[in-house]
This record gives structure tokens, C-alpha cells and sequence, in this order.
């Protein structure tokens, strides 16, 4: 099994989830393509300066992200040559309800929203990618088991609970010299 930090996105080209691994020294790099994917502790990321060039140049670029914790086991043979394991998807699923539809649109939002609600998703327990459902793509995600969430960069807890740290509520007093990072800490 393989367990890291990961940044998903998902690739129009392939029509398949790009996974990503951080390598020191050289940044984010492509470890695999998948068609389903389940992430622990996870983090929503918009980059600004590529939605906006994506609004001006009317022209699809890769600028949204989910980064959390995978668990993958390497297959013997065949296209995905990564999958989620079975245990890891019925232990994290059982413990992460309830689920809610997410989606990303640059052109209608700033961030990841709730596809219901509308309202901004920036953190999560569970994340849940199908790209193989009979039902079209399935993209969940939970915020069951949030203890709290805090400040990559500083430490700084969020007020409030952890279902308002999801809708922008960031440093208590004020922002310091950098942006919120949100980093999950669960219980699961």
C-alpha cells in the first residue's frame, strides 16, 4: 500500500482523476490516473490568477484542486495501475456520513460549492470521487468526524465549529501576514 499527501484534479483530456505527489525539490507531480478515489483530511484549493485567466481567455486550464491523504494499493496488471482499497473505502465511508454533492464551476464560482446549497466548500473528512458511476460523475464529500480545523501556516484554530470553518470564517483576529490554509484534523 502507498499512502501520501495527494493533489486531485480531474483531466479533461483523459477523462480520468490526475493524482498528484509532492516531490521534494521539484513540486507536484503526476503518480497516477484513476477512476475512483477516496481522500481523508481534505482541503479544497481555487487558484485565483488561473480562474481569472480562465474567465478571459474563455480556455479551460488546470487551477482547482483537492489535496488530502489517499491509501493506494498497486494492481499487478492493467490500465489504473492504482486503486483504492476495499477496506479503506468501507471504513472511511461508514464513519464519514453523511455525504453532500460538490462541484466547481470558474465560471459561476469562486470555490468549490455545495451543489445543493451553494455555499462554499473549503475543507473536508472524506472526499469521494466516481468517475465510473452508471449515474454519470459522482463527487462527494464529508465534513462528519472534523474535529477542528486550523492554519496550515501558523497553528491558528478557527472559530466557531467546523461546519462554519467550511463557509470562510478564517483567523479569529484577523488575518496575520499570510492567508488561511486550512489543514482538517479528525477524530476517524
Amino acid at each position: 500500500m502507498v499512502s501520501f499527501r495527494a493533489r486531485v484534479y480531474f483531466n479533461l483530456h483523459k477523462n480520468k482523476l490526475s493524482v498528484q505527489k509532492y516531490v521534494e525539490g521539484k513540486g507536484w507531480r503526476l503518480f497516477c490516473h484513476l477512476d475512483y478515489l477516496v481522500m481523508k483530511n481534505c482541503v479544497f484549493k481555487v487558484y485565483e490568477r488561473g480562474r481569472k485567466r480562465v474567465i478571459r481567455e474563455n480556455k479551460k486550464n488546470v487551477h482547482a484542486y483537492v489535496i488530502g491523504d489517499v491509501n493506494l494499493i498497486e494492481k499487478q496488471n492493467g490500465d489504473n495501475k492504482y486503486y483504492t482499497s476495499h477496506e479503506d473505502y468501507e471504513e472511511t465511508v461508514l464513519a464519514s456520513n453523511p455525504f453532500y454533492p460538490f462541484t466547481y464551476n470558474p465560471y459561476k464560482f469562486m470555490s468549490f460549492v455545495n451543489e445543493r446549497t451553494y455555499k462554499c466548500v473549503n475543507v473536508a473528512s472524506c472526499v469521494i470521487f466516481d468517475l465510473s458511476s452508471e449515474y454519470g460523475n459522482t463527487l462527494l464529500y464529508s465534513v462528519a468526524n472534523i474535529d477542528k480545523v486550523i492554519c496550515a501556516k501558523c497553528g491558528e484554530v478557527t472559530c466557531g465549529t467546523p461546519e462554519e470553518s467550511l463557509y470562510g470564517v478564517v483567523h479569529k483576529y484577523g488575518p496575520l501576514n499570510h492567508f488561511f490554509e486550512p489543514k482538517v484534523i479528525s477524530h476517524a
